[in-house]
């Protein structure tokens, strides 16, 4: 029994979509059924973002209280899997409510459509789009409640929607034809889908019904919309134009929100009219093509005072919707738009404002500047000025603003009111007297009132490094900086060779628009790449001489010089100091390393100059600390507060340090990965301070990391630079390039790692430093592994176990054992390899090894099985070592289990599967530079195109991992990139040159003796011998390498060699031979149950009947059922192909015409056929 959360108990599968796996399961607390969400594992590392849509569906269901909408109890994350725990619906979907009854009434239709329609309006209140409406996601419980689910696809109007443009998210057929063109979407896609689900629940089929993708985009897109009238007669006129308004294909013309959908259909039901006035259209193209109804006129526009602006304002797109949707709740009436200065709150409190000059506030929408404000006195008269207020009488000035506002309908712009805070009392007196006011102030800090909404305003969304140069233009950001850029240049033009540069600026600006506007204004003297450079030189250079921008924004130092000013000394003290801190820091981190108190912090959060994660996680923003950073460096304790910065993070490093290599291993992962940048900080201050009290006791967690996170390149950089700081020939230097080439030897740069380790091994020794020998003993091991070094590798891994109890953790036992295991396994001792894996999984299943390590051992232990034919089983451990890695984001070890798997499906005949899997490794290993996995995935690619019969490909696939395997000095890699390459060129048909590339093989395998290596290129030598007809020549080695594969217990090879010695003996008319050889090759087909190596064995075995002629009839049937052409005959013994068609031509010579076409028309299936001569031949299976 699998229990989650302590509670849930999984019990079966009931579904599986693109994302998860749904499973039935029972609250065993309650005993009410479940039903759980699993994300599929394998996903989070292709993708995290699929890891974030899955938080987020548990989020906004969390949000989503409804009783039309599926409710969420729980989310759990155990062990690396991620569940969702939701109610059961027991009556099925309406996908299969309309599988069963294409067509509903008109009655049920409109009683599930209101409410869906109730529950998407809550939905969209609470500012969520779901964006895959559809029957299948429409649950329908036993008394036929609908239940709207699936919110994985679904993301709030307030997140930004720079990430999803240019991606169809959804299913294809109730996309909009908005989401299609890659344009931003809002309720009213939502409103799309749902209108082709209530057409598909009355015409019982979609009205785009194409089934090829490409024609369904074209459909919804331009084709036109089915009648609905003539196929549903009974259908009410105005039920019929309510679907037809839902799908508009200019979503301006599309009825605007789901609440006004409800509103129609229950009109519909009480057989009511709706309060809209209808234009008749007669004609059927009139239908589609015109709008469907007309508004009420609406009154005249009310008064305002709103600036026109300049420049056009760009992006800001789910801003402007949440701010919108905030003013027309009615409990919200002051709203803070909180942010740094410079972010834009002025711009988006204008840009929400316009879009207010509505009857919502027949009183006007006012804009209030307030930035040259400097006494509160003069706060009343300045609102009373801009609204158009006159004072008159003898009342006091704010008594007579609030008597005029107490009755007014009005929308209210306080702008930048951060230096006024001590009025924000009058604040909450105008919003007691006036009742239909609202309010919306741009402020850096909080106003701390009770009826404060507050919303953060932050920099504009980043382009993704990862992204194409194309997809980069589409942010808004950049859009900013491009309309930005073309009023100083003109023809400044946004392509693959600018967008590069524009992403640098706007990160170093953090995406402020401000900054942006900045820096685009200096295109007119600098190009690109130097305005990056300057921005990251110096504050100064944001700024500019334009007379009609605001002081306060002609310069990114003029907007923190402004804020720095409003600071306390005790907040000056503590936000300089923060800019040591890089990638966000904790509280307790600040308060011992700077003094800062949680007061502090809170003041500093609440003036917009750091800001505070939900989990409670602070960060500056890059202009931010770049300026804390310029005042920190006045400062003369800076060396106290990086000392105790480095103090801190290494004490972090000891904390965690006992984790690894045990159960809780992913624990010091997570850690040391949240607070990576601060740890290279400290570090790199400690290194350049000589502090090696430090480092030398966090070097070996920092080693552990790396490895764990695939980060070589960064572990070689750091431990490289740790030995360049270092003393030459000190401890400290020696241990650094030990743990450089560890990494190094991860990375194929086998020949430098050999010198490093070598060195550190000399130097240990002399100075009796043995807890680091079983370490450096290990790499040195490795090394000489995988430079074909074999019996070194063994002996020194053995060696490393006599320094176990010295060694700092129990991995060095670990790894001496591994990597004497995998030593033997090379040398071809495959059972004692076996035994050794065997004895480590055992004892680290007893002491709770780490994950990863265990990982490692079942993959090795697979290598070890299916060399010993045990295929199913290599898979098993192959399979669950990979999920092993996958759950702790190792890397290079899900690359390198993925190349196991798909050599099994290879060898399966699943060509596909493997090509996949490889495809999938080669961008792994090429993500996290190791170049030993590259060359092993270029060849299993080459592999693939090979049996594709793409042979030049192969060949060009071949080349590349030779090259590469030369150059790491990989020995057994080369030897098997020959081999490879060999298999390509028999495939061509050149021997000569097949010939030549098996026997450099051969020499290669026999220096560093790879006995399967040997094995195979003695295999394939001998059938391209055969093939040459150098009987004579071939008959060694064949010979040899049936003993060599018989000892190896490998039957693969067995194949080769008794196929080449079949055709030896046939040549040698030695009858006895190629009986033996011909049964031989039907008992290794049994074994190894391949369908090449059945083929090759009824080829075998007709043959060695010729001598029977009342057999021929059965033999041609036979023959004429195989695949004589199959790439694996072709290509590993292509001899067997060649025999079969000298057997076809002896009996063809033999038979009459009528016999053969008799026989033509006989169907035999090959295995059937094979199993009975194997049962005839008494041979066993």
């Amino acid at each position: 029994m699998m229990l989650i959360a302590g509670r849930y108990e999984i019990k079966q599968k009931i579904g599986v979509g693109g994302m998860g796996t749904v499973f039935l399961g029972m609250d065993t607390q309650t005993g009410t059924p479940v039903a759980i969400k699993q994300l599929k594992p394998e996903i989070i590392l292709d993708d995290p973002e699929q890891l974030n849509r899955f938080i987020r569906e548990g989020e906004l269901l969390r949000q989503l209280n409804h009783p039309n909408i599926v409710k969420m109890l729980a989310a759990v994350e155990e062990q690396g899997a991620y569940y969702l725990v939701m109610e059961y619906v027991d009556g099925g979907s309406l996908q299969d409510v309309l599988h069963e009854t294409p067509r509903l009434s008109v009655q049920r239709t409109l009683y599930i459509a209101l409410d869906i329609a109730d529950a998407l309006t809550r939905a969209h209140r609470l500012n969520i789009l779901h964006r895959d409406i559809k029957p299948a996601n429409i649950l329908i419980s036993s008394d036929g409640t609908p239940r709207l689910t699936d919110f994985g696809m679904a993301r709030s109007k307030d997140e930004s929607n720079v990430t999803q443009e240019g991606m169809i998210v959804g299913t294809l057929a109730y996309l909009s034809p908005e989401a299609l063109t890659g344009d931003p979407v809002d309720e009213r896609s939502d409103i799309w889908a749902f209108g082709v689900t209530l057409f598909e629940m009355l015409a019982g089929e979609r009205p785009f019904p194409q089934a090829n993708s490409g024609q369904l985009v074209n459909a919804i897109m331009t084709a036109p919309i089915p009648d609905l009238e003539l196929i549903r007669p009974d259908l009410p006129t105005a039920l019929i134009d309510l679907i037809y308004r839902m799908l508009k294909r200019d979503r301006h013309e599309r009825i605007p929100s789901v609440r006004l959908v409800g509103a129609e259909i229950e009109a519909i039901i009480r057989g009511a009219t709706s309060s809209m006035q209808y234009v008749s259209v007669m004609d059927d193209t009139g239908r589609f093509e015109s709008d469907q109804f007309t508004p009420t006129p609406t009154t005249t526009t009310p008064p305002h005072n709103l600036p026109a602006q300049p420049t056009p304002f760009v992006g800001r797109e789910a801003e402007l919707s949440t701010l919108q949707e905030m003013i027309k709740n009615p409990a919200i009436r002051l709203i803070t738009l909180l942010g740094p200065g410079g972010v834009g709150k002025s711009r988006i409190a204008l840009a929400v404002a316009e879009q207010f000059v509505t009857p919502l506030f027949p009183d006007g929408v006012f804009f209030v500047p307030l930035t040259q404000i400097d006494a509160s006195e003069r706060v009343i008269p300045t609102i009373a000025e801009h609204i158009k207020f006159h004072f008159s009488g003898t009342d006091d000035p704010q008594t007579q603003l609030l008597n005029y506002l107490q009755e007014k309908q009005m929308l209210i712009v306080l702008d930048t009111f951060e230096h006024l805070t001590g009025c924000a009392d009058m604040i909450a007196q105008m919003l007691e007297a006036a009742p239909n006011i609202k309010l919306i102030v741009t402020s850096r800090e909080r106003l701390r009132l009770r009826g404060e909404t507050v919303y953060e305003v932050h920099g504009m969304t980043i382009p993704d490094d990862t992204d194409s140069p194309e997809r980069w233009c589409e942010y808004p950001i950049v859009k900013l900086f491009f309309h930005s850029a073309r009023r100083v240049m003109p023809d400044f033009e946004l392509n693959t060779q600018t967008s590069p540069d524009v992403v640098r600026i706007v990160e170093l600006v953090g995406g402020v628009p401000l900054g942006v506007e900045l820096a685009a204004a200096w295109l007119e003297m600098l190009p690109l790449s130097e305005i990056a450079q300057e921005i990251e030189a110096s504050l100064d250079f944001l700024e500019t001489d334009l007379r009609d921008v605001p002081a306060r924004h002609r310069s990114i130092r003029a907007v923190f010089d402004y804020s720095w000013n409003l600071l306390t000394d005790e907040e000056k003290d503590v936000f300089m100091k923060l800019a040591i801190f890089r990638g966000g820091f904790e509280r307790e981190a600040a308060q011992k390393i700077t003094g800062a108190s949680l007061r502090t912090l809170t003041a500093l959060n609440n003036k917009s100059l750091i800001t505070r994660d939900p989990a409670g996680r602070y960060r500056l923003h890059k202009l931010s600390r770049q300026y804390a950073e310029e005042q920190f460096a006045k400062q003369a304790d800076k060396d106290a507060v990086y000392a105790a910065h480095a103090q801190y993070y290494g004490e972090l490093l000891l904390r965690v340090s006992p984790l690894f290599n045990t159960s809780k291993e992913k624990t010091a992962l997570e850690e040391i990965e949240k607070e990576l940048e601060n740890i290279t900080i400290a570090r790199k201050w400690a290194q350049a301070h000589q502090a090696w009290d430090i480092i030398g006791r966090v070097m070996r967690p920092m080693l552990l990391f790396y490895l764990n996170r695939s980060l070589m390149k960064d572990g070689t950089e750091a431990f490289d630079d740790l030995a360049k700081a270092a003393q030459p020939d000190s401890v400290m230097y020696w241990l650094a390039r030990m743990y450089q080439a560890w990494v190094l030897s991860r990375m194929g740069q086998y020949d430098l790692c050999r010198e490093y380790s070598h060195g550190a091994y000399q130097y240990f020794m002399q100075h009796g430093l043995t807890q680091h020998l079983g370490d450096t003993l290990n790499v040195m091991s490795y090394v000489a592994m995988m430079q074909g070094r074999y019996t070194e590798s063994a002996q020194y891994a053995k060696q490393s176990l006599d320094y176990v109890q010295t060694a700092p953790d129990n991995a060095v036992w670990y790894m001496g054992m591994g990597n004497w295991g995998y030593a033997e396994f090379l040398l071809g001792h495959y059972e004692q390899a076996r035994q050794i894996y065997e004895q480590i999984i055992q004892k680290g299943d007893d002491t709770e090894i780490s994950p990863v390590g265990k990982a490692y051992y079942l993959n090795n232990l697979g290598e070890i099985l299916r060399a010993m034919n045990e295929y199913d089983r290599a898979m098993a451990l192959f399979q669950q070592a990979h999920e092993m890695f996958r759950s702790a984001r190792m890397m290079r070890g899900v690359a390198f289990t993925l190349n196991n798997i798909g050599g099994l499906q290879f060898m399966w005949g699943d060509h596909e599967a493997s090509r996949a899997s490889y495809e999938e490794a080669y961008r792994y290993h090429r993500r996290i530079g190791d170049q030993s996995g590259v060359g092993h995935s270029l060849a299993a690619l080459g592999n693939v195109a090979l049996f594709a019969g793409d042979f030049e490909k192969a060949l060009d696939l071949y080349g590349q991992s030779l090259a590469l395997r030369r150059q790491l000095g990989d020995m057994r890699g080369v030897g098997d990139s020959l081999v490879d390459s060999a298999r390509a060129q028999t495939a061509l048909g050149h021997y000569d040159r097949a010939q030549a590339l098996y026997e450099e093989a051969l020499a290669v395998y026999r220096q560093i003796g790879e006995k399967f290596g040997i094995g195979a290129a003695m295999a394939g030598l001998a059938n391209v011998l055969v093939m040459q007809q150098a009987y004579d020549a071939a008959l060694p080695v064949a010979t040899e390498s049936l003993q060599l594969s018989q000892e190896l217990g490998n039957l693969f090879l067995q194949i080769q060699s008794h196929a080449a010695l079949h055709e030896i003996a046939i040549a040698r008319y030695d009858d006895k031979a190629v009986k033996h050889h011909a049964a031989a090759l039907m008992q290794a087909a049994i074994d190894l149950n391949n369908t090449p190596a059945y083929t090759g064995a009824l080829i075998a075995y007709a043959n060695s009947v010729l001598d029977d002629p009342s057999q021929d009839e059965y033999i041609f049937s036979l023959l004429n059922q195989l695949d004589i052409d199959a790439p694996d005959l072709t290509i590993y013994v292509p001899s067997v192909k060649q025999r079969a068609e000298k057997t076809f031509a002896t009996i063809e010579a033999r038979l009459p015409m009528a016999v053969i076409q008799k026989a033509r028309q006989v169907k035999l299936d090959p295995l059937t056929e094979f199993n009975r001569l194997v049962e005839a031949a008494q041979l066993h299976k």
